[in-house]
This record gives structure tokens, sequence and C-alpha cells, in this order.
């Protein structure tokens, strides 16, 4: 499990696309990569 806190200031509403690159032991694909996407609506 993964778990990620993010925090998006005032004006940063909107689509946004995090990526976070994983070291793996796997010689054909040494780094994954995980992409977590979210819409961010103002309150």
């Amino acid at each position: 499990m993964i778990h990620m806190d993010i925090v998006m200031h005032e004006g940063m509403d909107g689509p946004h696309l995090f990526e976070i690159a994983l070291k793996t032991n796997d010689p054909t694909q040494p780094v994954k990569k995980l992409q977590a996407a979210s819409n961010w609506v103002p309150r």
C-alpha cells in the first residue's frame, strides 16, 4: 500500500497527474512509474 498526503493551495484546482518512480529488482524494468490522477475542486 502506498499512502500520499497532498495539499493543494488556493488557485490550484483542476486536473492533476502525479507520478512516483518506484525502483524494482526486475532487471528488465528497474524503474516502474505509478500514476495518480486527481481533479481538485475549490471549497
